[in-house]
C-alpha cells in the first residue's frame, strides 16, 4: 500500500475525528497486546502506521484477546538501592520582607 495516509482520507468512515482518534488508539493497543502483525501488506512494522492504513482497507478489528489470570498477574515495584542522603533546598522568585 503505497499511498499516503492522512486524517482525511479516513475520517468519512467516523462520526468525528475524535472517535476516530479512539478508535485508532483501541486498535492500537490490541494489536500490541495480541502480538500480531499487519493484516496487510505494508512496509511498516509500527502499529501507529499500520492501523490507520488497515481502517482505510477495511480490514481493522479488535481482536478476543482473554482476560488475564489473576494469578499471573505480577506487579514491578523497583528496590530502592540505598537511602537518599542529603538535603535539598528551593529558591523561589517571591520577595520577603527585609
Amino acid at each position: 500500500m503505497d499511498e499516503h495516509l492522512t486524517n482525511e482520507g479516513i475520517s468519512t468512515k467516523y462520526r468525528s475525528q475524535f472517535d476516530m482518534v479512539n478508535e485508532a488508539i483501541k486498535l492500537v493497543v490490541s494489536m500490541v497486546h495480541s502480538g500480531r502483525g499487519a493484516r496487510i501488506k505494508i512496509n511498516s512494522k509500527n502499529p501507529a502506521v499500520v492501523i490507520p492504513a488497515e481502517i482505510r482497507a477495511g480490514k481493522a478489528y479488535l481482536e478476543d484477546l482473554p482476560a488475564p489470570d489473576a494469578r499471573e498477574i505480577k506487579l514491578h515495584i523497583p528496590e530502592q538501592k540505598g537511602k537518599m542522603t542529603g538535603s535539598t533546598t528551593f529558591k523561589t522568585n517571591t520577595l520577603r520582607d527585609q
